[in-house]
């Protein structure tokens, strides 16, 4: 859910144009239930953000995705043109709601690696907790894919972005080891791979 809406609509014109006959049935769902799926042999490859623990699938890097954060033009933090993980005030960190794996990657890029809650409030769509952020209830971290999709359109917020190094997550792929599909599947990645945030 936090990567297919903002990346999908770019890849998929391309793959439809390239790869006339091929026939991608989508479905979207937490990480976690994804890979029970896989593991089934009901899902053939993932999309997913990494680091995760797949078990025994096979997983490949695509990308970095990096984070930066978003708050109202009237935060201190907004006077900042980039942010050290250091200088955010975790009790208004607003993330996803448990489950989400984008909520790991937040508060390890904050340094805060433990699934704790940050804020009184957690959200289940990046969309709500940008709202949420105009709202004036607390800021959130936001990754480049979404940002770049214009998930901020008509908000009036500011993007400032992180300093640092580690400060993303990884989109990649995963699929069950010793499939004979892995060429297909690495055609794919590397078609994704060409619609990467800059």
């Amino acid at each position: 859910p936090t990567i297919s809406p903002f990346l999908l609509p770019r890849v998929m014109p391309d793959l439809r144009r390239d790869y006339p006959k091929l026939r991608l049935y989508l479905t979207e769902d937490l990480t976690e239930n994804l890979l029970s799926r896989l593991d089934s042999g009901e899902l053939d490859l993932l999309l997913l953000a990494l680091p995760y623990d797949c078990g025994s699938a096979e997983t490949t890097v695509l990308f970095e995705d990096r984070f930066s954060v978003v708050c109202r033009r009237t935060d201190p933090l907004a006077a900042s043109a980039r942010l050290s993980p250091a200088r955010l005030p975790v009790q208004s960190l607003l993330l996803l709601g448990d489950g989400h794996c984008l909520r790991s990657h937040a508060l390890a890029a904050c340094g805060h690696a433990s699934p704790q809650r940050s804020g009184p409030f957690a959200a289940t769509s990046l969309f709500t907790l940008i709202q949420m952020v105009a709202n004036g209830l607390g800021i959130t971290l936001a990754p480049q894919l979404a940002l770049d999709a214009g998930i901020l359109k008509g908000t009036g917020l500011a993007v400032r972005p992180l300093r640092g190094a580690g400060l993303h997550r990884d989109i990649g792929l995963a699929w069950r080891r010793g499939t004979r599909r892995r060429d297909e599947f690495e055609i794919l990645g590397a078609a994704i791979a060409r619609h990467a945030p800059l």
